[in-house]
């Protein structure tokens, strides 16, 4: 019995080169949902568009802040919003900046983790 061997094709991701030299780029893409950059060798873009597997081998730019953990939970956020008067749309956009002092009391605490976390992987 023959062995059939099946090569992976590549599929094209659209990027936005962020600088090049002679070698590399830093190019910018989404993949799996995920707004990213990566240097990958200039000479495997196809215009405007790079394969993806060497998207994934690419040096990856950047803190990777996807994997960051917050413990901050919808249920701390809706209690803080309700016991600041905020309990409905109107009382939402009527209030923006009653909002935003409420995410920063609620994830104050993960800005700390946020920090150690991008030094960690700087």
């Amino acid at each position: 019995m023959e062995k059939v061997e099946t090569k992976y094709k590549a599929k094209l991701i659209p990027v936005r080169v962020i600088s090049a030299q002679s070698d590399n780029a830093l190019v910018e893409f989404t993949m799996g949902g995920i707004f990213q950059r990566a240097t990958i060798p200039t000479a495997e873009l196809e215009g405007d568009k790079a394969p993806d597997d060497v998207l994934i081998a690419g040096i990856p730019y950047g803190v990777p802040w996807e994997f960051v953990e917050l413990s901050a939970s919808p249920i701390v956020l809706a209690n803080t919003l309700r016991a600041n008067g905020v309990w409905t749309y109107q009382q939402a956009i009527s209030s923006p900046n009653k909002i935003v002092a409420v995410l920063q009391t609620v994830y104050g605490v993960d800005l700390a983790a946020l920090l150690n976390y991008a030094r960690e992987n700087k």
